[in-house]
């Protein structure tokens, strides 16, 4: 599942390994692997370039709904996260829109 973490693999063999931590993530009775899965899943989406895979992800045929899921996930944290940051983008309050 490490492999995740390297940027150079292939975009078709991130969305392969992908499925393995998302399943484990959410059908895994052991707690230990769960939380494994999670800091794996939470590592990938910390990379500065992680917004770049969200769109390999859902447009795989054979990606899950569940990994799917975590793209959109990922682009949103990405989004508000690294690139904010990098840009200096503040998210707009509700209030400042209705007003």
């Amino acid at each position: 599942m490490e492999a995740l973490l390297n940027p150079a693999i292939p975009d078709e063999t991130y969305v392969t390994l992908l499925e393995q931590p998302v399943s484990v993530l959410y059908t895994a009775p052991n707690p230990t692997e769960r939380n494994r899965a999670q800091e794996l899943l939470t590592k990938l989406q910390d990379l500065p370039n992680a917004w770049m895979r969200v769109d390999k992800v859902l447009d795989f045929p054979s990606s899950s709904v569940n990994a799917k899921f975590f793209a959109l996930q990922t682009s949103k944290t990405s989004l508000f996260g690294t690139v904010g940051k990098r840009y200096r983008v503040r998210p707009v309050k509700a209030s400042a829109i209705m007003s």
